[in-house]
């Protein structure tokens, strides 16, 4: 009988290697099986994919990721423990150093990502970084690495996290606060003339989640109106290329810009913004726009707060005023 099942199975490989496409018979015996289930199928593959989930491969954790595969290489990560800025820094300063600035911030920040054993958690961490952003180069946050440090180790502690439970987190944090102008913001009171900062209220609707537009759930602009393919549901709202909005948009520029001028103190500045925005009475387009009088109005612009007021008031001479 076993004799009888080696000639069987002599005459079952004759037979396939007759009736296999060429080099069939080569990519079957040459295959590991040594690689996981799901993969990765290659040294090419696995470092693909660290150059993506990780600051960079090296070749340990390249012949790592082959060998355990992409379910135990995550599993592995979100277990892993949260490479921090904070307690850097507090060590530094309970040492006795005076000299904590954002040099030691931006030095451990590069050791976690270089050397951490939780990259993805500070890939991810980074990434978030990028969109709800705070920054050193600002004038309450630039002698504040602590503050800084702790911020970034909440967006790694959220990583893996709810969306929504991190955006409560980050509207809470200090560094927000001071960063987009919410710290000590206070109720509207009509009566005292207090009106809020609203500031960080449009950072989190257009950055930080909803955006601009209504979308559909493959990410498509969501039609407004089925006559026309594309178009916005709100009809105020356009596209940014839609040339009737250029204008407008081109305005609120300028209304941002001459507001900056005067926090600075900066008057050539405004007269030249101040003559741009003149030209409305001579390119309709330029014209305040309904919806700009109130903002137009706050900021010195003399247009009274209705849909109808078009006609700017006259540009400020440049010889009135010395340029900064």
């Amino acid at each position: 009988m076993p004799g009888a099942r080696v000639r069987k199975l002599l005459a079952v490989s004759v037979l396939l290697s007759c009736t296999m496409p060429a080099g069939a018979s080569r990519l079957i015996f040459e295959s590991d099986f040594d690689h996981a289930p799901e993969g990765p199928y290659s040294r090419a593959e696995a470092a693909r994919f660290l150059t993506q989930a990780t600051f960079g491969p090296t070749l340990e954790s390249i012949e790592e990721l082959c060998r355990i595969g992409y379910e135990a290489w995550f599993a592995q990560q979100f277990s892993a423990p949260v490479s921090r800025q904070l307690p850097f820094l507090d060590s530094l300063l309970l040492a006795g150093q005076t000299d904590v600035w954002q040099d030691k911030r931006q030095e451990i920040w590069w050791r976690n990502v270089l050397t951490g054993p939780d990259q993805l958690r500070q890939r991810m961490a980074f990434a978030l970084s990028q969109i709800l952003v705070v920054s050193d180069d600002n004038g309450a946050l630039e002698g504040n690495p602590t503050t800084l440090a702790h911020y970034y180790d909440l967006l790694a502690e959220h990583a893996f996290g709810n969306y929504r439970a991190l955006l409560e987190a980050v509207t809470l944090h200090p560094a927000m606060g001071h960063y987009l102008s919410m710290f000590k913001n206070r109720k509207p009171d009509e009566a005292q003339n207090i009106r809020p900062d609203e500031n960080f209220a449009r950072e989190i609707m257009q950055l930080f989640s909803i955006g601009l537009w209504q979308l559909n759930p493959d990410g498509t602009l969501r039609d407004g109106d089925p006559a026309r393919p594309g178009s916005p549901a709100d009809p105020d709202l356009r596209p940014a290329d839609d040339p009737r909005l250029r204008p407008r948009l081109h305005r609120l520029e300028l209304l941002d810009l001459r507001a900056a001028a005067r926090r600075r103190g900066s008057a050539g500045l405004q007269l030249v913004v101040v003559d741009l925005l003149s030209l409305g009475s001579e390119h309709p387009g330029l014209a305040p726009a309904p919806g700009l009088a109130h903002a137009d109005e706050a900021l010195g612009r003399g247009h009274a707060p209705t849909a109808t007021s078009t006609t700017p008031a006259p540009a400020a001479s440049s010889s009135s005023t010395t340029p900064a």
